[in-house]
């Protein structure tokens, strides 16, 4: 394994949150530094507003399963 991976801590945690309740939580991720979101249903379609940058695949599914949050932009895409 690079000498990048190893030295990266990180800390994957299940969090259940209401579509009504993603203002707030973004305000935290972004204070918190969060590097990173995966999205599950039924909220796939609900943070598209929250994004600044989408990826092809997003603006054709209408979809976004995976955030990203780096250098002030909040960039997603789809894996599915």
């Amino acid at each position: 394994m690079s000498k990048r991976y190893r030295s990266f801590v990180s800390v994957y945690i299940n969090i259940q949150l209401l579509s009504n309740e993603l203002d707030l939580f973004f305000s935290y991720a972004v204070a918190l530094r969060f590097s990173g979101l995966s999205i599950t249903m039924p909220l796939k379609q609900a943070v598209i507003p929250y994004l600044t940058v989408v990826s092809e695949a997003v603006q054709y599914l209408q979809a976004c399963n995976t955030i990203r949050f780096d250098k002030g932009k909040v960039l997603g895409c789809n894996t599915d």
